[in-house]
Order: structure tokens, then sequence, then C-alpha cells
């Protein structure tokens, strides 16, 4: 008799320990779970509120905002709605025309040589423009036109000094130049003269202004990159603190000019920004 109660009281613990085990594993994923749907929550968010590509510049605060009107730059991870701002973008280039990419090239072409970065500057860094991006091939052949000293970004081999910089640029004529492809991509492994001339290591002069790229700009300067941090950390632990007087300027698309954008220890404001007005193009 005593046995078989025993028995029954060891059944009853065993269950008992096992409905706590159950109770805490299924308390552990629902509180997974809450902090997953509050992620794609910020994510879903931040897709919204999107603007046509003849709408821009795009409207983005309510994206760009918390739940109670907090900045983003109260919000844990920032990067998120970079991921989702990057996305944006990149839709919104990839419907835009080629007849209207060229139209916005050709304007910010004509505002960049009025502006006076550009009149006053003789040595000029710039970046060759990718298929999605402003193309630049005819402001480099005004740059060497102007006489004005051209620089092209070059990215460093991998295994190269640990004390330079991962990027710089080498200056080159426009008959060299034009060899290139669009493809900004070809900068890593593009073949530069052997007697190409390092903007930094030389003569010690640097540049006067450096023309850059971008995913998304807002029109105070704010610059969002790729996400490969190559131009962010060159701009911010390079150019800026080795050589400050030299001059930013990001070129854009009207598409890739937001209200707002969140900020990070990589992140660097330019100087100024050039984009096509989208009521210029109606």
């Amino acid at each position: 008799m005593w046995t078989s109660r025993f028995f029954c009281v060891f059944l009853i613990c065993i269950v008992f320990e096992l409905n706590i085990s159950e109770y805490s594993a299924s308390q552990k994923v629902r509180k997974k779970s809450r902090k997953m749907s509050k992620r794609q929550y910020i994510f879903r968010r931040s897709q919204t509120n999107l603007k046509s590509l003849h709408d821009s510049p795009l409207k983005l605060d309510v994206a760009l905002k918390g739940e109670k009107n907090k900045p983003v730059a109260g919000r844990k991870d920032p990067s998120l709605l970079k991921i989702a701002l990057r996305q944006q973008v990149d839709n919104l280039v990839s419907n835009m025309t080629q007849k209207r990419q060229k139209e916005e090239s050709d304007i910010v072409h004509e505002l960049l040589l009025e502006h006076p970065f550009y009149k006053n500057s003789t040595r000029i860094g710039i970046f060759m423009g990718k298929a999605d991006e402003i193309r630049t091939k005819k402001i480099i052949k005004d740059i060497c036109n102007d006489n004005k000293q051209c620089f092209i970004p070059w990215i460093r081999p991998p295994d190269g000094p640990e004390d330079k910089p991962l990027m710089t640029f080498l200056k080159l004529d426009y008959e060299d130049i034009k060899k290139f492809s669009r493809d900004r991509d070809k900068v890593y492994v593009r073949l530069f003269p052997a007697m190409s001339t390092d903007a930094f290591k030389y003569s010690g002069k640097g540049l006067d202004l450096v023309i850059v790229p971008g995913r998304a700009f807002t029109r105070d300067g704010k610059r969002l990159g790729r996400g490969d941090t190559m131009w962010s950390k060159f701009l911010t632990y390079f150019l800026k603190k080795k050589f400050p007087n030299c001059k930013t300027l990001g070129l854009a698309l009207s598409c890739q000019i937001v209200t707002d954008m969140p900020m990070d220890k990589h992140s660097v404001k330019v100087d100024d920004v050039i984009y096509a007005d989208p009521e210029e193009l109606r």
C-alpha cells in the first residue's frame, strides 16, 4: 500500500516538473517571438510611405520615427532602417528610365560646373559612376579640359600596408580614364599606369574637392552608402582628419534624396549635395 502511494507521489512530481519545463520553454519562445515581431514591425514600418519617382525627394519622416515620434538615433539597431532605405532607393532607381537618368545627370553636370566648390578647386577626386548612379564620364572630361587635375578612387590590395587607408585617389588623364568601364566595381581590379600619382602620398597636397557617390543623401549632407563602409571610413577616418580643408560634394539622382536617415559611428556628412529638381523635368 505504501509502495503504491509512494509511486503515485513520484509520478505526480515528474508530471509537475515536465509541466514547469514546458511552461518555461514556451515563455522563452514567446519572448523571442515578440522580439522578432518588433524587429519585423520596425522593418515593415520603414517600408511605408514611399513616394513615386516623380514625387521625390522621398518623404520618410514617419518611416524614420519611432512609435512616440522619437528620432532614429535612439534606436538600438538603426542598421535595419538603413537596409530598408537602401531597398527603397534601389527600387526607385531601377524603375527610372535611361532617358530620365541621362536628363538628371546632365542637369547635375551643369550645376556642378557652376558650383563654387568646383570653380575654386584644381585637384578634384571623382568616382566612376555605376549604371545606377549619376553619370560622371562627361564631368570627368570637363575636369580634364578645364586644366584641373583629375583623380580616380583606387582600392588598395587586401594585403597592403595596414597603416595606409584602404582607398586612395590616383591621378589620370582623360585618355586613360575613358578606357575604363562605367561599372564602379571595376575599381577593385583596375590596372592603373605605373606612374600614376597618389593624391596623398608624395606631394602632401591632397585634394581640393572630392565628389562622392551615395545610395541616398539628405539635403543637408547626410549620406547613406552601399553598406561596405569603404567611402565612409575614407571620409571619416582619413580625409576629414588629415585634410580637413578638402571639400566634399555628393551627386544624386532626385529619387536618392530623402528627408532624413539614421547615422552611426561610420556616418559622415558631405559639405553639399547636388541633385536634379524633379520640377525641372516635368
